[in-house]
C-alpha cells in the first residue's frame, strides 16, 4: 500500500520513512514505534555507525605530505622524454622543433570542430626514415548518435591536415581516426 506524498524507495519494511528515522537518530530522540520496531532498530543502529564513521572522518585533520610538490615536479620532469619533440625544419639558428604534446593539442582542437565529434586522445609521432616534419597522427574520437561516421571522419582528416600544416608546422603523412564511443544526443545536442 502506497502512502500518498512519501517516496516508497525510502520506506523501511515496517512503513517508516528512513529519512525521518535518520533525523530522529541525529537528534537522539526515537519515537515509540522506532524504539519497539526491529526494522527501525536495525536501521537506526546502521545510521549510528554511519554517523560515527563520518564524524571521525570530518574531524580528522588532513595535511598533504611535506614533499608532495617535490614529488609531483619529479614526476613531471621524468615525463619529459627526449623523443617528445618533432623536428620541423632547420634554419641558420639550428633545428626547429615542436613539442609532440603541443602538436597533439592542435590536432584534438581541430577534430573537435567537426559537428557531433569529441576528440578523446591523440598522439603525433615523427615517422622514422622520413623527412623532418612528416608525422603519423593517431586520433580517437567519440561521435554523437546519428552523426554520419564516414562523413565525420573525412571532415576530421580535412581539418586535422590543415591544422597540422598551418598551425603546428608538420605534415601528417597519415591520419588514423578510430571511433571509440558513441554518445546519445538529439537534434541540437
Amino acid at each position: 500500500m502506497a502512502i500518498e506524498g512519501v517516496d516508497e524507495a525510502y520506506l523501511l519494511p515496517c512503513g517508516q520513512d528512513a529519512a525521518i528515522l535518520w533525523e530522529h537518530v541525529t537528534v537522539g530522540q526515537l519515537d515509540e514505534h522506532e524504539l519497539d520496531c526491529p526494522h527501525c532498530q536495525a536501521a537506526s543502529a546502521g545510521f549510528v555507525a554511519l554517523r560515527e564513521a563520518t564524524g571521525e572522518l570530518a574531524e580528522a585533520e588532513l595535511a598533504p605530505p611535506r614533499d608532495l610538490t617535490e614529488r609531483i615536479m619529479r614526476a613531471v620532469r621524468t615525463e619529459r622524454r627526449r623523443d617528445a619533440f618533432i623536428p620541423i625544419a632547420d634554419n641558420d639558428l639550428g633545428p626547429i622543433r615542436v613539442a609532440a604534446q603541443a602538436a597533439a593539442v592542435v590536432v584534438r582542437f581541430a577534430a573537435d570542430q567537426t559537428d557531433g565529434v569529441t576528440a578523446r586522445s591523440c598522439t603525433v609521432q615523427q615517422l622514422p626514415g622520413e623527412p623532418d616534419g612528416w608525422c603519423a597522427v593517431r586520433l580517437e574520437v567519440a561521435l554523437r548518435y546519428g552523426v554520419d561516421g564516414m562523413a565525420a571522419v573525412d571532415r576530421i582528416r580535412e581539418l586535422v591536415g590543415a591544422a597540422a600544416r598551418e598551425l603546428a608546422g608538420f605534415e601528417p603523412a597519415w591520419i588514423d581516426v578510430t571511433v571509440v564511443d558513441i554518445w546519445p544526443g538529439g537534434r541540437g545536442a
